[in-house]
């Protein structure tokens, strides 16, 4: 198993353990504001077959490919297709992912040792493949002690969000646009486009966003951790308490500041956003109407069946 060769090795490290569209990049950068809890980035996000990080089509590999919906959906992305650096592939393979993780180690850490990360549950799989050669995750225990094995003191905070549906409409928007953040002052990351509106779209990541948090929910459970909950909801509006909780989890009993001024980002959830969950909710109650019709008409027919057959036979 590889383990951090780092000269001078961060003293206490921690992971943001999330999934797409949780406030986790505005945490970063209030995490890096204070200049005493690392320098947290999302350093793990590049996949090992193309190099870079996750692509739009790459969001709805589940879907089944010749489907209404995922015609549909490539159709709105522009049929777009997949993108391999190989440069950074074959970097990586001629110095070593051990070099990289190095690399990261020293760009994380700040002054006082402290080193941060932020880490999705997507990217966990190639991530444990290039750090030691395999990609199963069936194992709980053995990420847990690889994990641990490389982050010194390793500690554990559960980024979450318990909005499903407008985290999946965010996402949705996002990987349409290419805008995953929006700053003071208009500084955008991303091409111009105007995002449209598709149910599948979002249901799926919606499915996808649940289960990949209950996934990280199962590996805290197996491995008895206990970590710190941020929820967007409360830190989004109170990232002091959120400071305050992240360094007490570390051991700090000094009150932190943070440079506010450096804090340009702003939420791009919109009025827009608002109607999207409003029009999905509405589709989705119809849809559970049908369902829910359905099964009563298939009980129906089932009681109606043993009753015929109850009938049948007292007179046979």
């Amino acid at each position: 198993m590889m383990t951090y060769q780092c000269p001078d090795p961060p003293s206490r490290c921690y992971l943001l353990c999330a999934t797409p569209r949780t406030g986790s990049t505005f945490l970063c950068e209030t995490l890096r504001a204070t200049g005493k809890l690392g320098r947290p980035e999302e350093y793990f996000e590049c996949l090992k077959d193309t190099g870079l990080p996750r692509q739009p089509s790459q969001y709805f590999n589940g879907l089944a490919g010749g489907t209404g919906g995922y015609d549909r959906i490539m159709e709105l992305l522009g049929r777009p297709t997949l993108s391999i650096d190989l440069q950074a592939i074959m970097q990586r393979r001629q110095r070593g992912y051990r070099h990289y993780l190095d690399d990261v180690l020293r760009t994380g850490k700040t002054d006082n040792g402290v080193f941060g990360a932020k880490i999705m549950w997507g990217h966990l799989a190639d991530f444990l493949d290039m750090l030691t050669g395999d990609p199963d995750l069936s194992c709980s225990e053995r990420l847990d002690r690889c994990l641990r094995t490389n982050f010194p003191s390793l500690k554990y905070i559960h980024v979450t969000r318990q909005d499903k549906v407008r985290q999946a409409i965010s996402l949705w928007k996002a990987i349409q646009t290419q805008q995953w953040r929006s700053d003071i002052g208009g500084r955008v990351t991303g091409q111009s486009c105007v995002p449209v509106f598709d149910f599948a779209a979002i249901d799926h990541l919606r499915s996808q966003l649940a289960a990949q948090d209950l996934a990280w929910q199962s590996f805290f459970r197996t491995n008895g951790i206990e970590p710190l909950v941020l929820r967007y909801a409360e830190f989004s509006l109170d990232p002091a308490n959120a400071l305050a909780k992240t360094a007490g989890l570390l051991g700090f009993s000094d009150e932190l500041g943070t440079r506010t001024e450096t804090l340009t980002m702003i939420k791009q959830s919109d009025g827009q956003s608002e109607e999207w969950a409003a029009r999905y909710i509405s589709i989705a109650a119809r849809y559970q109407e049908r369902r829910d019709e359905w099964a009563r008409r298939v009980t129906r027919c089932a009681v109606s069946g043993r009753l015929l057959l109850s009938e049948f036979n007292q007179i046979s």
